[in-house]
């Protein structure tokens, strides 16, 4: 590194740096006229996550879909597939589950050691599995239910 180049350096270390305040709970109340607040207020809005909760709280009232803004709402696919009781899938993109019934954690457990390896491997790794006084299983998150 040259001399020059130490310098401007130098000289960028010893500026103070400004954080920006990213404000995104405006934009319920800006594009949809609804109330927002930041998201870790534990309220859930149309279109902010709550500090417990993602996606639109299920009800009787829920809003028609797709709606005239749904052009501007893109999810990931992973959410699409994980939780798609909470995102917008059209029928054909909805995935198709063959699997029927309700069980319990040791089931999916065996299930999915054979079907996804991977993630079974990684929950017997991880704090859920060893959680007291009972681990925190794929029921948890994802239902029993299938």
């Amino acid at each position: 590194m040259g001399c020059g180049t130490m310098g401007v350096v130098a000289n960028l270390m010893t500026k103070e740096a400004k954080a920006v305040e990213i404000i995104t709970h405006w934009v319920p109340h800006e594009v949809y006229g609804v109330p927002g607040e930041p998201d870790n207020n534990g309220k859930v809005f149309f279109s902010g996550l709550g500090a417990k909760y993602m996606g639109y709280p299920k009800h009787e009232n829920a809003p028609p879909y797709p709606g005239k803004y749904s052009k501007f709402w893109k999810t990931l696919p992973a959410y699409r597939y994980y939780i798609p009781d909470y995102m917008y899938n059209r029928d054909e993109v909805r995935p198709s589950n063959p699997i029927k019934g309700t069980f319990q954690l040791e089931q999916c457990i065996a299930c999915h050691s054979v079907m996804t390896p991977g993630i079974v491997r990684d929950y017997k790794k991880s704090a859920h599995s060893r959680a007291e006084p009972s681990p925190t299983g794929c029921d948890t998150c994802h239902g029993n239910n299938h």
